[in-house]
């Protein structure tokens, strides 16, 4: 009889304990999964791991209060331990709970009512967004305690997701801002370039870029509207100029310290992209000077003469010229390399 008792006693307490242990964990959980996502825990979230142990203590020292007080106050001993188990439970909602309760209950209920009653602006805004974004519903976004903006972005990432999910393409209307990025997923997923036309602005040139590199057409990097895109695009399927110097002849051959010199040299653009203007620069330690190409088409060569008067060589001896194409760097080139050769020159005396 008396290990029955026993028996009783001890799944009273295990009872007990475990329905202790419970509120904490609802409380640990609401927080992570339903709190967080409305305020934006970030990495403050892992400190809920070293909160839960505290708050274990914390609801044992209520609990036990709660059984101190009423044994000492009520009329009767409490020898069934429900009551401080209910008392302890709500003076650790009311502590605890409050924020992670209406979350859970804004979450669950789809009601922002919920939100409105949270303390944090922020967390209010936050919450209503979800909320709108759950249940789809944009007239959520006009309540005064709501931020328009981020609520319909919100309801329109849930359209885009719902959109890829789904396979249905006419999701991408609700869209809102991600309306671009939705039709260009669709584009690349059906290799159609018209839809790209229904993207604005940047997303409709990623989106011409994209079918452009796969297909490698040229005709769809022709549609880009932003320079920088295009030229990538035109880079990333080898529609690129390249400028390399052919040949350099110097005269005369044998110049003196008062001939005037001429640098006749010959550039071609080997890539498959015509090179817009740009300069042939001759120059040493002393002298510069240059010429202008006005463009060159692919595969084509034109020569540049450069020359340098007979008061330029005020010294003899050799001297190291070199010769450079697009000295500027204004042209987008599949090498840089190859754009520069030198020549040595002796320059004699009369």
């Amino acid at each position: 009889m008396k290990n029955i008792n026993f028996i009783e006693k001890l799944f009273s307490w295990a009872s007990i304990l475990l329905i202790l242990l419970i509120p904490p964990a609802i409380w640990f959980l609401s927080s992570l999964f339903i709190y967080c996502e409305i305020a934006n825990c970030g990495l403050a979230g892992i400190l809920y791991f070293v909160f839960l142990p505290i708050f274990y203590v914390i609801e044992l020292i209520v609990f036990f209060l709660c059984v101190f007080l009423l044994n000492k106050f009520s009329p009767r001993k409490v020898k069934e331990y429900k009551i401080a188990l209910i008392l302890s439970g709500i003076v650790i909602a009311m502590l605890f709970f409050t924020p992670q309760l209406k979350a859970g209950a804004a979450y669950l209920m789809k009601n922002i009512t919920f939100c409105k009653m949270m303390g944090s602006e922020d967390i209010r805004r936050s919450c209503i967004s979800m909320i709108a974004a759950k249940t789809l519903n944009e007239s959520f976004c006009d309540d005064p305690d709501a931020n328009k903006k981020y609520c319909r972005e919100g309801i329109g990432k849930k359209y885009y997701q719902l959109a890829k999910q789904k396979g249905n393409i006419s999701l991408c209307e609700k869209a809102n801002s991600y309306k671009g990025s939705c039709y260009c997923d669709f584009a690349m997923s059906t290799d159609n370039p018209a839809l790209c036309e229904k993207a604005e602005h940047f997303q409709r040139d990623v989106c011409y870029e994209g079918l452009a590199k796969r297909r490698e057409d040229i005709n769809l990097c022709n549609k880009i509207r932003k320079t920088s895109i295009k030229e990538s695009c035109y880079e990333s399927i080898g529609y690129i100029a390249d400028l390399v110097i052919e040949d350099v002849n110097i005269e005369p051959s044998l110049p003196k310290i008062s001939d005037s010199l001429q640098f006749f040299v010959k550039v071609k653009n080997i890539g498959n992209k015509e090179a817009k203007s740009f300069q042939v620069c001759v120059y040493s330690h002393l002298l510069k000077n240059y010429a202008l190409v006005n463009k060159l088409a692919s595969g084509e060569e034109k020569e540049a003469i450069i020359s340098f008067n007979d008061e330029s060589f005020k010294q003899t001896g050799p001297q190291i010229f070199t010769i450079e194409v697009d000295s500027g760097n204004k042209i987008r080139e599949s090498k840089e390399a190859n754009n520069e050769i030198q020549k040595e020159i002796y320059i004699r005396t009369k």
